[in-house]
């Protein structure tokens, strides 16, 4: 299926903000402030996801109408095998650097927890998708994902979409109850290796946030088989939802500014956080994405011919935005991408902490130039594609 440089280079974006979000300087850094994540309840993880199940509904699907489903299957379970493999030689560079580094507990102690403490142990537990460091939770969810995505994909394919959604709505439901407590609990109870008592760890609960992975697959999956059709339903002419996304997104910044200000009182702040346990995707949170998600698609596909000139300028500017060459080749390549992400906040952390408190405009700098070297993995995957591409250069025939 032929690609779509907007959507690599919307993926290539999120993972850039991504990035930028993940920093961290003991004494912060101004340019911090300048995140969209600043303004609202919608995160460079939540996009990152839905993005994830998006093209496997889109790219997938239509290889399954066109030659079924058992290749499809074996071509995901691959990519599962090798999302987990870049996740394995993640966390064990991580666990050879904790023990070939001196002193490196000032610096990712509180990013590795337990891996200090019984290191081994929680190593295995990690490779079993168990223990999950900071920052190396999000490739654990994408193995369950890709596991369960051909079942997935077959039935959205054949006419049981609403019976995926139902399933992932009554995850996500499940856990914003505290289902999973005692079953979370119970695992733990049953968790031993040799002297040691394991314990669970992950940021994000994955039963919860699959129903971002979830809504992106089928509506992949719906384009792909051609129920959707985004040109029909995002017309220029029909602004009424547009207008309904934009009320709940300006109030939800309302909101976010007010709690950054620390503006409501103790009352009113234990109900917001009743609403946005991010672990968890608490209900502010879908709410928030999905009401970006509409706005987002109304401008790429509406706005070109939109009567209001702000919204066929705003049009004009997403597409030349993630157009961009390099978040397009980004978004090629998420899967090194991400990974040398990671490797590059914990060895910012890490250097900060061996020089010492970094203040701005010096950390601010070296934020940027962390950032530069993001693209770094997806460069180098390009041109050793045009090499690969280009073949041997053959040999001039003997006399």
């Amino acid at each position: 299926m032929r690609r779509m440089p907007v959507l690599d280079g919307l993926r290539g974006f999120l993972i850039l903000f991504m990035t930028w979000n993940h920093l961290w300087f003991e004494q912060g850094f101004l340019l911090a402030r300048f995140h969209f994540g600043e303004l609202g309840f919608v995160t460079s993880a939540q996009g990152f996801i839905f993005m994830a199940g998006l093209m496997v509904g889109l790219v997938y699907g239509r290889q399954q109408l066109e030659r079924g489903p058992r290749p499809v299957r074996e071509r995901l379970w691959r990519r599962t095998a090798v999302v987990y493999a870049w996740h394995l030689a993640l966390l064990t560079a991580i666990v050879l650097a904790i023990r070939l580094l001196d002193d490196t507990r000032p610096a990712w102690g509180r990013f590795l927890g337990l891996l200090y403490d019984d290191g081994w142990a929680y190593a295995l537990a990690g490779a079993a998708l168990l223990y999950q460091p900071t920052y190396l939770d999000i490739l654990p969810q994408y193995v369950f994902y890709l596991a369960l995505a051909p079942l997935l994909l077959h039935l959205a394919l054949s006419g049981r979409a609403w019976l995926v959604a139902a399933g992932s709505v009554a995850l996500w439901q499940f856990v914003q109850m505290g289902g999973h407590l005692p079953v979370v609990a119970t695992v733990e109870a049953l968790l031993r290796y040799g002297e040691t008592d394991l314990v669970l760890r992950s940021h994000f609960n994955p039963l919860a946030w699959q129903l971002l992975f979830v809504s992106g697959l089928l509506l992949g999956a719906a384009a792909a088989s051609g129920r959707l059709e985004p040109e029909r339903l995002l017309r220029p002419e029909r602004t009424e939802l547009l207008k309904a996304a934009l009320f709940v997104l300006a109030v939800l910044a309302l909101w976010r500014i007010a709690i950054s200000a620390g503006l409501p009182s103790p009352e009113m702040f234990a109900r917001i956080q009743a609403f946005e346990r991010r672990g968890e995707l608490g209900p502010v949170f879908p709410i928030a994405f999905a009401a970006t998600l509409y706005v987002v698609a109304w401008l790429l596909v509406a706005g070109p011919r939109a009567a209001s000139p702000l919204a066929r300028r705003t049009a004009r500017f997403l597409r030349s935005l993630w157009g961009h060459p390099l978040l397009v080749i980004m978004g090629r390549h998420p899967l090194p991408v991400f990974v040398w992400h990671v490797l590059l906040v914990y060895a910012q952390v890490l250097f900060e902490q061996r020089l010492g408190p970094i203040g701005d405009p010096w950390s601010s700098l070296l934020a940027l130039a962390v950032v530069a070297l993001l693209p770094l993995p997806a460069l180098l995957a390009e041109a050793r594609r045009g090499l690969l591409a280009a073949g041997p250069t053959p040999r001039p025939a003997q006399e």
